[in-house]
């Protein structure tokens, strides 16, 4: 900078300005089972501003495939307070959740869902999260910076004993024979 009786050459002075970022925050929901036997499993999904201005965001989706021969029952779903997630998103061909604005020192905060059947020849590693589990990754952006975070919801599968006991015999008049049993099954857990 040059004014009337600055020195020689003027005076020089540097500055640098590092831009805010949002961030987000993943977290895997305890899994319920349905009366029907099929289980939602479900993730909050945390976008932050810790800066004194506002700032645009990108929030992108993505759960991974599910694990063994799980079998969705419908699509992934977002819900959020305002209404504001992209009602284009799946979870698989569309992950752009959504585009927004975080106020100064704000969260805002997205659920995502789905319902799945688990047949009986899926084993229990393959809903636990340390050998298997049903991953999802969300990422943000704001051109200058972001963060991605991953959770892992499992299953847990309540525990069940079966009882079976002989309850009658009987030969029929052709000769063969009509057995009879009951079979109880017990549920051994407090869920469905």
């Amino acid at each position: 900078v040059v004014f009337p009786g600055a020195p020689q050459g003027g005076l020089h002075d540097t500055g640098c300005a590092v831009p805010d970022k949002p961030s987000v925050v993943k977290v895997a929901m305890p899994s319920t089972q349905k009366a029907d036997g099929t289980w939602t499993i479900g993730y909050q999904v945390t976008v932050s501003n810790a800066s004194a201005i506002q700032l645009a965001y990108d929030l992108d989706d993505t759960p991974a495939a599910l694990p063994g021969d799980l079998i969705p029952v419908g699509p992934w779903t977002a819900t959020d307070p305002d209404g504001i997630a992209d009602p284009l998103w799946n979870g698989d061909d569309v992950t752009a959740l959504a585009t927004g604005v975080l106020e100064p020192m704000s969260d805002y905060t997205f659920t995502v869902t789905r319902v799945v059947s688990i047949p009986a020849n899926v084993g229990d590693d393959a809903l636990d999260c340390e050998d298997g589990g049903i991953w999802n990754t969300a990422t943000i952006t704001n051109g200058a910076g972001g963060n991605e975070s991953e959770d892992c919801a499992d299953i847990d599968r309540p525990s069940v004993s079966i009882e079976k006991e002989e309850t009658g015999t009987a030969q029929n008049s052709d000769g063969s024979w009509t057995i009879t049993y009951d079979v109880t099954v017990i549920n051994l857990s407090d869920e469905w």
